[in-house]
């Protein structure tokens, strides 16, 4: 099926020719066709990687949530340091930052401790997902694609107004290109 895909699309097989882009389009495992455009192709991939094994039901943690915690932790990362080779407190510190803003739908978890709960959920995300990946004392995303891809993610969520903001960094120029594969409509200020 995939040799197929290949076959019939010029695009498909210039992104097959960058071995990362191949190895995502392989973790694919869907019946629906690969999309054609860059940055749909990293969110199908990166979804299908989600959901790929059960989360822990302990956590109270869903696919969804946890892509949008990815989020929230890409793009702070990114913005503190976005050449990347962060160190684990610094993943745990965006974890528990995220924890104190959004709702707590987890109020009857028995880890209270902010530090002990991020740990679990770093670990549940390297552990089960494959985003993440530790070097020691280091995490980062496992490749710098799916890094930019949660950055362009969190400034689509943030409009036309945040990507303003970081325009002509050189830093962003991938975020920015993926954000634009990503939207439907133009950011266009009203």
């Amino acid at each position: 099926r995939l040799l197929g895909l290949l076959a019939a699309s010029e695009r498909l097989r210039e992104l097959a020719q960058v071995p990362f882009m191949l190895a995502l389009m392989c973790s694919y495992d869907d019946d629906e066709e690969l999309p054609v455009r860059r940055a749909a192709l990293i969110r199908t991939c990166v979804h299908a990687l989600l959901r790929r094994r059960p989360l822990s039901q302990d956590l109270g943690f869903d696919h969804d949530r946890l892509a949008t915690l990815l989020t929230n932790v890409a793009d702070r990362l990114f913005r503190i340091n976005s050449s990347g080779g962060h160190g684990e407190a610094e993943f745990l510190f965006a974890i528990q930052a995220y924890l104190t803003v959004e709702p707590r739908r987890d109020r009857g978890h028995r880890f209270t401790a902010p530090h002990d709960f991020a740990e679990l959920i770093l670990d549940e995300i390297v552990e089960r997902t494959g985003l993440l990946q530790r070097d020691g004392e280091f995490i980062d995303f496992v490749h710098r694609s799916i890094w930019e891809f949660f950055v362009a993610t969190a400034l689509v969520e943030r409009g036309a107004d945040a990507v303003s903001e970081v325009a002509g960094g050189s830093a962003w120029e991938e975020p920015i290109r993926l954000l634009l594969g990503l939207v439907e409509e133009p950011l266009v200020r009203a």
